[in-house]
């Protein structure tokens, strides 16, 4: 059965103080990600998003490394784009991965514009007006939200588990405050998800390789 797990976004808080998240054990190898965009969104935008799930993930010692324009063998894509994917009464997606049972993500992102928009236009409490707001200022906000939504979602397939936590970056409902500003405000990753994750990446990392034919047998 496939099970889709998201982000969303909750009722409208203000964020508390940025708690200090402790520096990865030891680096891993990179993640390589492909990304496809839909043509319309601005590719500033994309890149800011890229970067800011990146920022979230590097302290955790992961280093994602994005491919655009294409899907690459057994590697995670991620898809950027205006879809609204399946919403409830009281909660709005913002990005998903599906999984086909507990433990078994498929490599599969999609993040919502269309979503982080309509949060926007929700959260003038947090964000402002619209309207009057530069376009400079918009297009950071919007990137910065979905890249956290990204991450979030990044969380599920390195830790092969739909799970939620209470706090941290696994966290499964957000406030506008916490996506939209400038701090990173409980994103972290703890340290058994980072053990958890570095076991994982190495394990992605060969089969990548198997696949493209660059892992050589022992004798």
């Amino acid at each position: 059965m496939l099970i889709a797990t998201t982000l969303v976004a909750a009722a409208l808080l203000a964020a508390s103080s940025l708690e200090e998240v402790p520096a990865a054990a030891r680096q891993m190898p990179p993640l390589v990600v492909a990304v496809t965009a839909d043509t319309d969104l601005p590719p500033k935008v994309v890149a800011r998003i890229l970067a800011e799930a990146s920022e979230i993930w590097r302290p955790a010692g992961v280093t994602l490394e994005w491919h655009r324009g294409g899907r690459l063998p057994r590697s995670l894509h991620v898809t950027i784009g205006h879809s609204a994917g399946r919403q409830t009464d009281d909660a709005l997606p913002l990005a998903w991965i599906v999984f086909d049972d507990d433990t078994a993500p498929e490599r599969e992102i999609y993040v919502s514009y269309g979503n982080v928009l309509t949060l926007m236009e929700h959260s003038r409490g947090v964000v402002g007006h619209l309207e009057s707001m530069p376009r400079g200022e918009f297009e950071m906000l919007l990137s910065r939200a979905m890249g956290r939504a990204l991450a979030h979602e990044i969380g599920h397939y390195l830790l092969a588990s739909k799970a939620h936590t209470a706090s941290g970056l696994m966290q499964t409902r957000r406030t506008a405050a916490e996506l939209f500003a400038s701090q990173r405000v409980r994103f972290e990753i703890d340290a058994v998800q980072r053990r958890q994750i570095a076991a994982r990446v190495e394990q992605l990392m060969l089969a990548q390789r198997a696949a493209s034919g660059t892992v050589s047998e022992g004798l």
